[in-house]
């Protein structure tokens, strides 16, 4: 249980009365009231200068600018104050939709389908290096705007009164109450002080027949940094960015298993709980707040179960696979990202054209699945992580597919090669396919390039942690069914003494130098003990030869369990050795070596917080959206520790129990 009575929350007014950074277009409209007028006019211009000289905040990733944030044109990741501003908007949006549609369930008014897909859709789309399109995220927004009418008029018609006052006075935001001009029929919610000069996001309608750049001064206006000054506190900003994170990364674990088949009425009634709880007078209380973000890891919990149930169900159980990392002579396509369904696809649409399709990055677990391994186009695994795409893409001869994350700002020597599908986007790329029946474009495209010569293939090396080296396999495919199956092998070793530590080393990769602790980790391990490991953290390790145990079980010291997604994998795992061994999964040999890099390792940690894990070694360095009060409440209550970038060698002896 997380106490939140010991943190310092600054103040939070009841009502906010300074003036800062209104809607513009809300504001002129204002100018055809009575009394008034020369004020707003004013405040109007004023508003201009601000979103003139302004920049973005946004600290949601590690790579947070000086790990503090990013407040300048352009984020670390690439994307613009712009983007930065239209995704702010587009979860200010949400958090009104999702308000919306929690009044319908609690009315029995059913929620369609459609928009359950939208609200998954578009909080994914706000996940970093996902879109950094401004005119996505518009059309985003228009198209969210006529959802939401839609569902307004169901509840209409449905009989719920919704509106307890025709003219509400905080329908647009404080100043236009104070001037006689609410909007008609707006939904009858509290004034809330971290919206000083916008309506509740219930209550915020897009015109659609603005440009882009309008909605990016209205995207500016609901930023994290005005929120933060208005709340007056950054701990209580900071853990309700927590949550928002956390959703975030659920939205996008539920996105997947969606495009897989998975409905579950139960996540979509959360995701819109959540956000609006996010737009709740609940929200600043700060033991409100960590509950919620509990809520959010368990509810993560079951996504990542049904995207396991999914995976399987359609492409079968994975098993150990060695996987090529030297291209073949010949056409070819790569994609990167996270959607097996995406990959299938394409599969199915070159099987038998002689095009060989490579995966990239954490589609490497694609190969361990029976379903996908079955097509001979599927040729083998190029390149490493993401962090090095701006790099491998440009060598690679044919035409490149993101999926999903992580998408990097295109150079110029792919441009014109990659594609992007899903909630994924960038103005730089080729073209946005809107979904598997347009993938003939990439398969055309891929007939038209050069492909892999002989000579390329004669000369090539593959790449292991961004670095050339010589010709190898990377092993993937040790799921929880494979492990479960050799059960008595890995519970004899450990009686027998053989096997006397288990680490999970794996998350999220990135481009950072300090990420080179999880490699030196793994180096310091003895023989006595097992990596498994997952997401793109893999690449930091999967170079190594680790051998296999001392002992007859033969197993192998490095397990690839899949993408960041099997983290579920690894609970499994953990949980049936606890049983079997009659102790708590606490209580086992094992040490959770974390690298978080954005809002999916948010997801999965606060699902193993909400399952008590403890003693959990999370880095390279702690998030900045948490203030270190809010910081040392996590290192507290669960043993969160971080990383030792500087001594991975005495954060091994810690970890065996071996430290003085």
């Amino acid at each position: 249980m997380i106490h939140a009575a010991s943190l310092r929350l600054g103040a939070i007014p009841a009502r906010v009365t300074s003036v800062t950074k209104p809607r513009a277009a809300h504001v002129a409209r204002f100018q055809k009231g009575a009394n008034g007028g020369d004020y707003v006019k004013n405040l109007r211009d004023d508003t201009l200068k601000l979103n003139e000289s302004d920049h973005m905040l946004c600290m949601q990733c590690e790579q947070a600018l000086h790990n503090t944030g990013c407040n300048r044109t352009k984020g670390v990741c690439g994307k613009t104050e712009e983007v930065a501003a239209l995704q702010d908007l587009m979860i200010f949006f949400n958090k009104g939709l999702g308000t919306w549609a929690k009044l319908a369930r609690d009315n029995n008014v059913p929620v369609s389908e459609e928009l359950n897909y939208f609200t998954s859709l578009t909080t994914f789309a706000t996940l970093t290096n996902v879109n950094f399109s401004e005119d996505r995220f518009a059309e985003f927004l228009r198209m969210g705007q006529g959802l939401k009418e839609e569902l307004k008029r169901d509840i209409t018609n449905a009989g719920v009164k919704w509106s307890q006052r025709q003219q509400h006075p905080n329908a647009l935001n404080q100043i236009a109450g104070a001037l006689g001009v609410g909007a008609p029929d707006a939904l009858d919610v509290p004034d809330l002080p971290w919206f000083p000069m916008h309506t509740h996001p219930a209550n915020y309608d897009v015109d659609v027949n603005v440009p882009v750049e309008e909605l990016v001064m209205e995207g500016r206006a609901v930023g994290l940094k005005h929120r933060t000054d208005t709340l007056g506190s950054a701990t209580l900003a900071g853990l309700q960015e927590l949550v928002c994170y956390g959703l975030k990364g659920l939205a996008a674990y539920y996105h997947h298993a969606w495009r897989l088949g998975a409905r579950d009425e139960g996540v979509d009634a959360f995701i819109h709980e959540c956000l609006a709880f996010l737009a709740a007078p609940e929200s600043s209380d700060a033991a409100a707040v960590l509950a919620m973000a509990m809520r959010v890891g368990e509810v993560n919990g079951r996504v990542l179960q049904l995207l396991d149930e999914e995976h399987t169900k359609t492409f079968g159980n994975p098993a150990p696979h060695e996987v090529s990392t030297v291209p073949q002579e010949g056409k070819c396509i790569l994609v990167s990202g996270h959607d097996m369904h995406d990959l299938k696809a394409l599969l199915d649409l070159t099987e038998g054209t002689g095009i060989k399709v490579y995966t990239h990055g954490e589609m490497l677990p694609a190969h361990g699945y029976p379903g996908l391994r079955k097509y001979t186009s599927l040729a083998g695994h190029f390149g490493s992580h993401w962090g090095n795409q701006r790099f491998e893409f440009g060598l690679f001869p044919g035409p490149i597919l993101m999926t999903t994350n992580c998408l990097m700002e295109p150079v110029k020597d792919y441009q014109a090669r990659i594609y992007t599908t899903g909630a994924v986007g960038h103005d730089d790329c080729r073209e946005h396919l809107a979904g598997p029946e347009a993938f003939q474009t990439v398969v055309d495209a891929a007939l038209e390039l050069p492909g892999f010569t002989a000579a390329q293939v004669e000369q090539y090396k593959p790449f292991k942690n961004g670095k050339l080296v010589g010709s190898a396999t990377m092993t993937t495919g040790f799921g929880h069914h494979f492990v479960l199956s050799v059960a008595d092998k890995v519970l004899g070793a450990i009686s027998a003494g053989e096997l006397k530590h288990i680490h999970l080393i794996g998350g999220c990769d990135g481009h950072e130098q300090g990420r080179h602790y999880y490699t030196d980790v793994a180096r310091e391990l003895p023989q006595d003990s097992v990596v498994l490991t997952l997401g793109c953290g893999k690449f930091r390790v999967n170079s190594l030869d680790m051998g296999t145990i001392p002992g007859e079980s033969g197993l192998p010291r490095l397990m690839d369990m899949g993408q960041c997604n099997d983290a579920y994998s690894a609970l499994v795992v953990a949980q049936t050795l606890a049983g079997a061994l009659g102790c708590g999964v606490n209580d086992l040999p094992l040490t959770l070596n974390i690298s978080w890099f954005e809002q999916k390792a948010v997801a999965v940690l606060l699902t193993l917080l909400n399952l008590g894990v403890k003693k959990i070694v999370l880095g390279p360095q702690l998030p900045a959206f948490l203030t270190p009060e809010a910081r040392q409440l996590l290192v507290d209550t669960f043993e969160l520790t971080p990383a030792d970038l500087e001594h991975p060698f005495d954060d091994v002896q810690k970890q065996l129990g071996l430290a003085n």
